[in-house]
């Protein structure tokens, strides 16, 4: 129930999140640069940036407070050294896929999903009081039901691993317990109205869109953090395990009054086509075109297409090849003039007349592709040949591996 809807991308990135809670607990420990590690912060970027991002934010304060802690002593400087090498080795490996995503939004219109009234941070808090008197509340039952069923064993947790400090209870445990909870209240201040400055200054922040997002991070840390927290003292082990059952319960317990609720009264996330076209009322597919595309691309489509754009200027087209990468028509011209191609123009397209490759315009009215055509039959070929950016992603993650090779080698 908790991926219902806007937490649909998250679930199948849940089990990367607690092999990279595990490992960086395990470097905690080693304070020694994690190969796994690396590698899970990998596949989970390439799987859904969001939660990579969320969960590095919150592992990254965890292990600045582990640093500056007086137990650290001068191995702090070796933590920090650990955790950002294992972290740079990972999003390396993941270069081939992040280094274009990251650096070609300006090639396309991502505005409506940072901008109201699609996304407003401010009216997305967990547990929000002041934000929404203020700006109301954009999903209570995920705000309130669901954050009030994490906030009760995250609180009880605490409770238990302060109120048994002094008991026999296995260090693995109590140390485990403490990591849990540290990186559940990190979590926790980052999605409720306390992080408020953080939110409204820093831009990187707010591509995460809604502050509740974090409550995903804590369905994977607050009841494990309070199971090992609770002591093995087996004369009042009925009195110790009543709460945390009591917890497990009424997490349960509001789950199902969600699921309910859900069944009751809410929408299935349908992904037909209209839902997809217009997505929480927004022009179709906004967020996917080209920044240049132009007000009259769908006239110029029901128009004809590129046959009727070669009727309208005295010329032949037919077409030789279609795939989706690399096409090819075959143009008669009687006279110079300029041909629109049905594709959107974007730097990753190359032009090519009969094999030479040329600087072609947009244009402005659709945003397509506009080639010059000479006096006679020629080829026109258009191909997928990438970005730049696309290259240099492949060549850091080429070299990463290779490090991470190396690595692997001299451990053995």
């Amino acid at each position: 129930t908790l991926f219902y809807h806007n937490f649909l991308p998250f679930h199948a990135a849940l089990p990367l999140h607690i092999v990279i809670l595990y490992m960086t607990y395990r470097l905690v420990q080693q304070r020694r640069v994690h190969v796994l590690l690396a590698l899970s912060i990998a596949l989970l970027c390439l799987l859904h940036i969001v939660s990579a991002v969320m969960i590095l934010l919150v592992l990254s304060v965890l292990i600045c407070l582990y640093a500056v802690r007086g137990d650290c002593g001068g191995t702090a400087w070796m933590l920090l050294r650990s955790w950002g090498f294992s972290v740079l080795i990972g999003l390396g490996l993941a270069a081939v896929y992040l280094v274009p995503a990251l650096t070609t939004l300006h090639l396309v219109i991502p505005n409506q999903w940072y901008e109201p009234p699609y996304i407003d941070w401010r009216n997305s808090f967990t547990l929000p009081t002041i934000s929404a008197y203020l700006f109301g509340m954009r999903w209570f039952s995920v705000q309130w039901v669901i954050g009030l069923s994490l906030l009760f064993p995250s609180l009880l947790a605490a409770f238990y691993f302060m109120r048994f400090r002094s008991d026999a209870h296995s260090v693995e445990c109590r140390t485990m317990s403490a990591y849990l909870l540290v990186f559940s209240w990190v979590a926790w201040f980052f999605g409720t109205e306390f992080s408020w400055v953080l939110w409204r200054h820093v831009e990187f922040v707010q591509k995460i869109q809604f502050p509740y997002r974090f409550l995903f991070l804590l369905s994977a840390s607050a009841m494990p953090a309070l199971f090992l927290a609770v002591p093995d003292t087996r004369a009042r082990a009925w009195r110790i395990w009543l709460w945390p059952l009591l917890a497990a319960a009424v997490l349960w317990a509001l789950t199902a009054v969600y699921a309910v609720k859900v069944m009751d009264e809410g929408e299935s996330p349908a992904f037909d086509p209209v839902t997809l076209d217009s997505p929480h009322g927004a022009p179709p597919m906004a967020y996917f075109v080209t920044r240049d595309r132009g007000p009259e691309w769908y006239r110029y489509m029901e128009g004809g297409g590129l046959v009727a754009e070669a009727e309208r200027k005295g010329m032949q087209v037919e077409t030789v090849a279609e795939q989706s990468q690399d096409r090819t028509w075959l143009v008669e011209a009687r006279r110079p003039e300029s041909l629109v191609l049905p594709l959107y123009a974007f730097p990753a397209w190359t032009v090519a007349v009969d094999g030479r490759v040329l600087e072609t315009d947009i244009d402005s009215a659709t945003g397509l592709i506009v080639v010059p055509v000479a006096t006679g039959s020629q080829t026109i070929r258009v191909a997928w040949t990438g970005l730049v950016q696309e290259r240099i992603g492949l060549w850091i993650t080429l070299l990463t591996s290779i490090l991470v090779g190396a690595m692997l080698v001299l451990r053995k």
